[in-house]
């Protein structure tokens, strides 16, 4: 199983993830806001908080 070693806040509703199998990327979650389990991300103030300090 392919699994997430690593994960960072980008700017704005981006992440940048390391899998186990040596892929690596960002991802543009934007269209996902309001959505599922991502209800809760109605706010960019709630994101940011969800990952920590991004410093």
């Amino acid at each position: 199983m392919i699994r997430a070693l690593e994960v960072k806040p980008r700017e704005g509703l981006r992440i940048w993830l390391r899998f186990s199998d040596g892929s690596a990327g960002e991802v543009d979650l934007s269209d996902l806001v309001g959505r599922g389990v991502f209800r809760a991300w109605d706010r960019v103030d709630r994101i940011v908080a969800s990952f920590g300090e991004t410093g």
